[in-house]
């Protein structure tokens, strides 16, 4: 993702913050020209560091 100008190619967002427990939902979509392009866990990948790191929130690990 070296180049940031041109169209949106997706959307990432955190939602239902719970900050007594740290937690909230990661939503994500993309349009059919990015998708199998990496573009979505590169966002997801990106707003989750800045949850933890801004909101306090933590990461859960895979099961």
């Amino acid at each position: 993702m070296e180049d940031e100008s041109g169209p949106a190619l997706g959307n990432a967002s955190v939602g239902a913050v719970n900050h007594a427990h740290g937690t909230g939902w990661v939503s994500s979509w993309t349009t059919p020209e990015a998708r199998g392009r990496g573009v979505a866990e590169y966002g997801c990948g990106a707003l989750a560091s800045w949850a933890i790191s801004e909101l306090g929130l933590f990461r859960r690990a895979r099961s």
